[in-house]
This record gives structure tokens, sequence and C-alpha cells, in this order.
């Protein structure tokens, strides 16, 4: 369990095919020249990595519906299937793979698909990262028998070509063949699939108050928008951030590695007046405008400002920097420290524990104690505060017309 899926990674895979033909200088949609380089000797097989690449692109097309963008993130549901469906195109990726000859790390395809994922010396996919990702391909692939059906009808809407019966029989056989070792406790599991291409838990909370991955108990109980804006920070000795909930349910925008960058750095204030660390693991202590951002809002906030956030105030050593989706868990990492939600009810007692708490006026609260920030200290930069206060402007207009044609029908009904 040590491969993170990088933040945005799978947007990159849709290029594969593009950059491989670049790098190779072939144009796949060609036939091969009867006078090429042979294979033998450096050619390029432009059959098979046509059908390899195609492959990928049809499989990411065909898992579109579950594959959101992490600020579009609402349900567990969602945040579930996007998980579930990330597996799946990395299996798909793993299956390309195994069709490479050896040495693998000359094929320029092999290095590309690495490069995509995020795959390097440090960050890849041991035996436990790859066998949740086959059984959750193989979950998918074969959750019903109108599966190959149902991905060849999303290919045409697109006008891609559809998948042959021998090219999804063999991928089946591949990520069924895998051996389980262990039994997942993830209550998604075995939930009835429909179609594999629609999304995968479509009714809203239906496993409400269930355990997902990392989230326990009522944290996923109720929508963002009657959240208190109140939260507790809690950082534990060692590379591990554990974001807690009032005696409230938390809501549903915690669910991406992305919102809960943006939550442990801007949830509260557009700018952070201070931020000191210590090495018992305090997080840091920050508060600025006190304007109790509705969860709503904050999450919305752009994955960029909340990695410079970080880049700028982390205070652990970290040689990885690694911010995304640890694949085994599902759990968030931001660079490189694990990010973790329970209920504060769940909290153990422990003495190296400190607690950093925002309230919804803007006091700042150390172990339950008020903290008076000082007037100097690092200041976040001035063009990120700008972009922070342009994407809440944004939001907020478009939830103000949102309410308005909310508004202008319920008037006319």
């Amino acid at each position: 369990m040590r491969y993170i899926l990088p933040a945005g990674a799978l947007t990159s895979l849709n290029f594969l095919r593009d950059d491989y033909q670049s790098e190779r200088k072939v144009d796949l949609d060609q036939p091969p020249s009867l006078i090429g380089v042979p294979t033998l000797f450096g050619g390029t097989d432009v059959i098979a990595r046509d059908k390899q690449t195609k492959f990928i692109k049809k499989m990411i097309v065909v898992l579109r519906a579950n594959l959101a963008k992490e600020e579009e993130i609402t349900t567990p549901e969602q945040w579930e299937a996007n998980l579930t469906a990330s597996r799946v195109v990395i299996a798909a990726c793993l299956y390309v793979q195994s069709q490479i000859s050896s040495p693998k790390n000359n094929s320029a395809l092999y290095r590309l698909i690495n490069k995509d994922l995020g795959i390097t010396d440090t960050n890849y996919l041991d035996d436990e990262d790859k066998e949740i990702c086959f059984l959750a391909a193989n979950r998918v692939v074969n959750s019903s028998l109108s599966a190959f059906s149902d991905a060849n009808a999303a290919l045409r809407k697109v006008n891609m070509k559809p998948f042959t019966e021998q090219e999804w029989s063999d991928f089946s056989k591949f990520v069924s063949s895998v051996s389980v070792k262990k039994v997942s406790t993830n209550p998604y599991s075995n939930y009835p699939v429909t179609s594999i291409t629609q999304p995968l838990f479509g009714a809203a909370f239906s496993y409400t108050g269930a355990t997902i991955g990392y989230l326990g108990g009522d944290v996923i109980s109720q929508s963002s928008k009657t959240m208190s804006t109140k939260l507790q920070i809690t950082t534990m000795v060692g590379s591990s951030l554990l974001m807690l909930g009032t005696t409230g349910p938390m809501g549903v925008a915690l669910f991406s590695q992305v919102i809960a960058s943006k939550l442990v750095t801007a949830f509260f204030s557009i700018s952070l007046a201070h931020v000191l660390g210590t090495t018992m693991g305090i997080l840091g202590q920050g508060v600025g405008i006190g304007i109790g951002l509705p969860l709503d809002y904050a999450y919305r906030l752009i994955w960029k400002a909340s990695a410079t956030i970080m880049n700028y105030y982390s205070n652990y050593p970290n040689t990885s920097q690694m911010t995304g989706i640890r694949i085994a868990d599902g759990k968030s990492i931001m660079n490189g420290i694990v990010i973790e939600y329970t209920p504060s009810s769940d909290l153990k007692t422990e003495e190296e524990q400190q607690t950093v708490e925002i309230t919804e006026e803007g006091k700042l609260l150390i172990n339950g104690k008020e903290v008076t920030i000082p007037d100097g200290g690092v200041q976040l930069p001035l063009e990120l505060i700008n972009e922070l206060k342009a994407q809440l402007k944004l939001h907020e207009e478009k939830v103000s017309e949102e309410d308005s044609s909310s508004s202008t029908l319920l008037a006319t009904v």
C-alpha cells in the first residue's frame, strides 16, 4: 500500500496516444510500412501500439461518468465511484504494460504510462495496490451481462470503434486471474453496478452513515449546506494529519484530496496571518479574515491555491511531496501527509496530541485555549489572496444565479 495517484494524472492519460506518436514520430492511424525497421531492431510495432493506446483511451471514455473532477464531487457515492473508476483505469494501464516485452523500460509506451500515472522509483504500485486495482476492474467489467454492450454503446456515441469480443474477453480474464489475499471491508464492494457507463453509485446517500474507506460514522450523513463551519485539526506524532468534525456531521465535501487540502489551509479565511509549527507536531496556527465561509464556498477554491499555501506553510520534513489519492485505501495525501477523517467522538485521548480549532467567529484555539495571533509572521502572497477572492466572487455569483433561477421557477409554478 504505497502508490499515490497524483491529482490530475488520469487527465494526462487522455493524451497518451498523442504523446506516444510525438515521441516515436509515428502515425498510428496509418498502416505500417513494409520497409520499416523491424521491431527486433528497435522499430515500432504500430499495430500493437495502436490497439494498446486505443484500449486505454476507450476505457477512460467508458468510465467518464465516474471520473469526476475533485471540485465536482458532492456526495460520498461520487467519491467512491471516482476511486473505483480510477482503479479500473490503472488496471487497464497495467494490462497494456503486461503486453510489452522486456526490457520494459526501453519501451516509450511503458515509460509514458508511468509518467502519466506518476510512477517513479519511490511511488509505484506494490502487489497490494495492483491486486486492489484488478479486483475493482473485475467487479466493474464483469458486473453484468450487459457490461460489454453498454461499454460499446458509450463508445459509439462518441464515434469511437467499439471493443471487440476478444479484447473484452482478454481483459476480463486478465483482471479475474488475480488471487484474492484479503477480504475488503468496503461497504461498496458488492454494490450492484447496473451499467458500466453510468454513475456506479447513482442513488445519493444510499449508504448514509456507512464507513467509506477512511470516512467514519455519521461524518457523511448530511449535505455540506447544513454543516457548521467549525472544524478541529489534530496532528499526530509522525506524518499523519487527522481532521475532526464537531459533534455534528461534517458534510459531503470532504471526499477528495483537493478539497481536503483546501480545508486544511483556507477553510475559514482568505488570508492566513501567521503559521507556527513545533516539533511535537502542531500543524500550525493561522487565522485571517473571520468570514465563516460555508463549506459550499470553501471547497470550490482552486487547487493551485491550496498547493501553494501548503508549500509555504508545511513544517513536515518531506521528500516525496506527493499529493493525490493512495489507491489502496482511498486516503488523501497532501504533500506527503496522510489526511484522515473521523467523528471527534471517536478520538482517543493521547498525551502527544495537539488540537487546533478554528471557530465560526474566527477565533483560534490551541488545546481549547484561545491564541492571540502576532501581527508579524509569514503572509500569503498578494497574488494568491487576489486569486482566492476572485474564485469566491465567481462562486457567489453562480450561487446567486442559481437561487434566482429557483425563485423564478417557484413564482411561475
